[in-house]
């Protein structure tokens, strides 16, 4: 069955306000693009080199470049030599790093937990799950030229 644009747009509406609040609520953790660095590397359990990491988040190299030496400043990562490429760096997440995003993860539910206090455990798992689908039907969506078109240079 298909549904109707009124309803797609709703969840269009919707998923633009989650968005919106979320980064508002994120003023004072540390900068997206950081995160992300972070969150791609840790994913990753081995080290990446910062144009895997720029590639991963459809941002500028440059970008993932900057955000990396300021964590390396902070420990949270470390940039280490590539053993296949001299002339290519890994960055590799620290000790510290994982404890930063442990830590922000704990706030984001503590935060969601909040705010949903007299949701249902159904309703809880609902919802992830039509997320968890919507995210894996636009990862699929995309192609190579759609995820590199109009990369935000942050």
């Amino acid at each position: 069955m298909q549904v109707n644009r009124e309803d797609v747009g709703a969840l269009a509406v919707a998923v633009m306000e989650l968005t919106d609040r979320m980064n508002r609520a994120r003023t004072n953790a540390i900068d997206r693009t950081a995160l992300g660095v972070l969150r791609v590397a840790a994913t990753a359990g081995k080290g990446m080199r910062p144009t895997e990491i720029a590639d991963e988040l459809s941002v500028h190299p440059s970008s993932v470049t900057r955000h990396v030496q300021a964590l390396a400043q902070t420990g949270k990562v470390a940039i280490k030599p590539d053993p296949a490429d001299g002339r290519a760096s890994l960055i590799e997440v620290t000790p510290a790093g994982l404890a930063e995003l442990w830590q922000l993860y704990e706030q984001g539910v503590d935060a969601f937990a909040d705010s949903i206090p007299d949701w249902t455990t159904d309703e809880v798992r609902a919802l992830a799950a039509g997320l968890s689908r919507l995210v894996a039907a636009l990862d699929a969506r995309a192609t190579p030229q759609t995820q590199t078109e109009g990369k935000p240079h942050q």
